[in-house]
């Protein structure tokens, strides 16, 4: 009997624009950078990443993001830190709070198409928290989905080890292996 691997769906090698925002989220001089498919955390007290030590943090994302349209968007965000958003080289959220809390931004407006996408975050006290959110003249208040979200400049390292990533789930690794 012959067994073949099956086809891992997903990512191309070819792919201009891969899924996912580059973030590099530090901690001191301590670093880590990876793929990030959407902004939805919520890390408490913990790091923004298993190798990275617990403490402050500062995070940022880049990357693109697909508007389907031209319209006024507004941005908003739940969080507990700081956090600053430009897309299009525009400040179109800016906002800061040391206890959970909602911060919008103005309506801005965007033109349809990839609109380069540049977001900070710090960890102003014990516990952090962000969630990014939209609203437009076509949708209600909802999270900026993953399928908007695009890394521009693809780290070759990362993208290998995000490809090993997928296909540690596609083939069910994490059944047998711890991660």
């Amino acid at each position: 009997v012959l067994l073949m691997a099956a086809p891992v769906l997903g990512q191309d090698e070819d792919d201009e624009q891969p899924p996912g925002l580059l973030a590099r989220h530090q901690v001191n001089e301590a670093f880590v950078e990876r793929v990030d498919p959407d902004i939805a955390f919520q890390w408490g007290s913990a790091a923004p990443d298993e190798r990275l030590p617990p403490g402050k943090f500062n995070a940022k994302w880049s990357g693109t993001l697909l508007l389907r349209s031209a319209d006024k968007y507004q941005f908003h965000a739940y969080l507990q830190g700081r956090v600053r958003l430009l897309v299009n080289g525009q400040v179109v959220l800016e906002g800061e709070s040391d206890t959970p809390h909602w911060v919008s931004g103005k309506e801005t407006s965007l033109t349809f198409g990839d609109q380069p996408f540049e977001l900070t975050f710090d960890k102003t006290a014990d516990r952090a928290q962000l969630k990014l959110y939209w609203s437009s003249g076509e949708f209600p208040l909802e999270p900026v989905p993953y399928h908007s979200l695009f890394q521009t400049k693809p780290s070759p390292d990362i993208s290998l080890i995000e490809r090993g990533r997928g296909q540690f789930e596609a083939f069910r690794c994490g059944h047998c292996h711890a991660g």
